[in-house]
Order: C-alpha cells, then structure tokens, then sequence
C-alpha cells in the first residue's frame, strides 16, 4: 500500500461524501436531529422565489445542536432564511478523499443547490466559506454571506459580561480573504481584546487544518501548543474562535485555557466539549 493510500484509509472516517462517515455517527451519537432545509424538496415555503440557507457546517452543527437551532430560529425569525442545511461543503473531502473525489463531490452540490432554487446561503464556517467562493464561481445566482457579518449588521454584540479579556484566533481559510475577521472583532466591540502577535493574515493553523492531526499529529500537537502559549503570554482570559474546529483544538483542561467559539458568547449557550470529545471517541471506535 503506498503512503497516499494509507493515508485516504486513516483519513476514511472524514470522508463526508461516503456513509455512514464522523459528522454524521457522531450526531447520531449525541442525539441530534435536524430538519434539512436542502432536503425539503417542494415543501419549502420560499421556494418560487427561491431558497435561503443557514449553512453552519459540519463541525458546529456536530457540537451542538443547541447552538446551532439557536443561530438558526434567530436568521428565520428576521426574515433572513428558510432554515438550515447540515450538508457538507465539500472542504474535508479534498483532504480525506482526494482532489477528484472533492470535485466529484462539490459538482453534485452546486448542482443539488441549482435544483432546489437556493439564492442565498448564511455561511457560519470559514472553510465552508472559502469553499463556497470557488466552487460557486459559475452560479453567481447564489448569493455568498458570511454569518459574522450577517450578525454584525443585525446589531448583534457580545454583551459586557459575557467576555473578559480575550484574544481572538482567527482561522486559516480567512487570512486571504479577511471576511470573519473585522466582523468577529466587531461583535466584541466596546470588550477588551488583547491581540496576539500572529494575528489576521498570519495567524497559524490551530493544528487540524487539512486532516493535519490524522496525517502529521506530532506537528498537529506543536501547532497548537505553540498558539496556546501565544495567548497565554498576553494575560488575557479567554481564547476565542471563528471556526468550531479551531474551538475544538483548544480544549485542553490540563493548559487551563478557556476556548470559547465566539457564538458561544453572542447566544450565551456553551458547547459541552466534554460530551463532544467521549462522543467522539466512542464514534471512531465504533467506525466501520
């Protein structure tokens, strides 16, 4: 078997375009249940003028169902979507399946988007985002919203209280693009933020970024120790994330970090990152 192939059976659990895969046990695992909005064919009640979307991603909506329904009842209730859609974007597949697998994939979507009429999707993941911005580049029907600015616009902030001082760590798909970035800092506007050195365009990867922790944990492992003494090193007291994936990372109780997702502070509902990570564990065993 040669290294590319041992790699793609490691990296077989994240394969989101295969079933049963990781997201989906693991929702299964912890209970949660959605009404698909992508799936709802006819019965959607926009569809002649066409469907708007709230696309968490795979993580968020893996990690809390509650947060996630949350974000969601609050875009329906100003008129902003039709609901949600826990699909995948097709990010995780190019690592785990390979670059024909992702474009296979991601080809079926856009196509599956165009069916249902959707002219709009609410993105809450900065690889969805970023993934969404290339594989769209033929559907400018479909209009492209980040969550973070959604919400900014809304009038949405942080309330005081809810944070203390903190540092932001801002995800890798959004160095290039600085889409999440000023809107998250916005939200916490009026709070203390004490940035770290490596900040906005040269941020560093958490340490999962591109199935990193499957193919190179060691350096997986590195990466996120050294952005933990990052943040310690400013004296702030909470790390907060863009991305659910880079929240994950985080969570590490024996560095006595407090790694919030920024949603987590805007609607006041933590994630239980303990009942993630022995679902988690319990998935991977239990894994095909």
């Amino acid at each position: 078997m040669s290294k590319e192939d041992l790699r793609r059976e490691v990296a077989r659990p994240y394969r989101m375009d295969l079933e049963p895969n990781f997201y989906s046990l693991l929702r299964e695992e912890l209970g949660f249940a959605y009404s698909d909005a992508l799936d709802a064919g006819e019965a959607a009640p926009t569809r002649g003028q066409g469907l708007s979307l709230f696309w968490p991603g795979c993580s968020l909506a893996s990690y809390s169902q509650e947060l996630t329904l949350a974000v969601a009842r609050f875009l329906e209730e100003r008129g902003l979507s039709d609901g949600l859609s826990i699909n995948c974007c097709g990010n995780i597949v190019r690592y785990a399946g390979g670059y024909e697998v992702f474009l296979d994939f991601t080809a079926r979507l856009v196509a599956r988007l165009k069916e249902q009429r959707v002219r709009r999707l609410i993105i809450g993941c900065p690889n969805c985002y970023l993934t969404f911005l290339q594989i769209l580049k033929d559907a400018p029907e479909i209009e492209l919203l980040d969550l973070t600015t959604v919400l900014v616009q809304e009038g949405l902030r942080v309330a005081d209280g809810q944070a203390l001082s903190f540092c932001i760590h801002d995800s890798c798909p959004d160095k290039r693009l600085q889409v999440f970035a000023p809107a998250v800092r916005t939200l916490f506007e009026g709070l203390e933020l004490r940035e770290m050195p490596r900040n906005r365009r040269n941020s560093p990867c958490c340490g999962l970024g591109k199935l990193r922790f499957i193919c190179h944990p060691q350096d997986s492992e590195r990466l996120c120790e050294e952005r933990i003494t990052e943040f310690k090193e400013t004296g702030a007291h909470q790390l907060v994330a863009c991305c659910a994936s880079c929240a994950s990372a985080f969570q590490d109780p024996d560095a006595d970090v407090a790694a919030l997702h920024y949603l987590e502070l805007l609607f006041g509902i933590r994630i239980d990152w303990g009942a993630v990570f022995a679902a988690s564990r319990q998935t991977l065993e239990a894994m095909p």
